[in-house]
């Protein structure tokens, strides 16, 4: 299994933290985090279109192109895009969207914080779009979190 696909399978495991309980975890950022919304395990590593989903809300994960960059002495890193796209069914969709979307960044601000991510040798992952669908397809929504990851590659890349 690619180092890639290890780190987005690793990715779908952090968002299935989602439950609308308290993380457990002793993070630096927002320590003693409530999530708002359960996900109830459905988190995926692929597309899935809104006629595909039966239970909501549903994560769909996804990987864009990946750059590869060698900074000397052997020290090799991958930088890859991803989009996390997630569906909601609710009246209030506008607040349930916003909640999700919280829920979502505070998973991602605290990735590299995880043990198991210094063992992948994530070193960053931001955030760069957190957008809804401002209710247009009520009872419907969406949430679209992109980002980039970076991560230390094996020198036998």
């Amino acid at each position: 299994m690619s180092r890639r696909t290890q780190i987005i399978d690793f990715l779908v495991t952090e968002l299935k933290r989602i439950n609308k309980q308290q993380d457990a975890r002793t993070v630096p950022v927002r320590n003693g985090y409530t999530y708002k919304t359960n996900v109830f395990n459905n988190v995926f590593r692929r597309m899935k279109y809104l006629n595909e989903i039966n239970d909501f809300p549903t994560l769909c994960v996804t990987a864009t192109g990946e750059d590869r960059i060698e900074i000397g002495a052997g020290v090799r890193f991958g930088t890859f895009g991803f989009e996390i796209r997630a569906y909601i069914k609710d009246e209030a969709t506008i607040e349930t969207e916003e909640d999700l979307a919280d829920d979502i960044e505070f998973v991602l601000e605290n990735l590299n914080s995880e043990t198991t991510a210094q063992a992948r040798e994530i070193t960053d992952v931001r955030i760069t779009s957190t957008e809804t669908d401002e209710g247009l397809m009520t009872p419907f929504g969406v949430v679209i979190v992109s980002g980039i990851l970076r991560y230390q590659q094996d020198a036998t890349v």
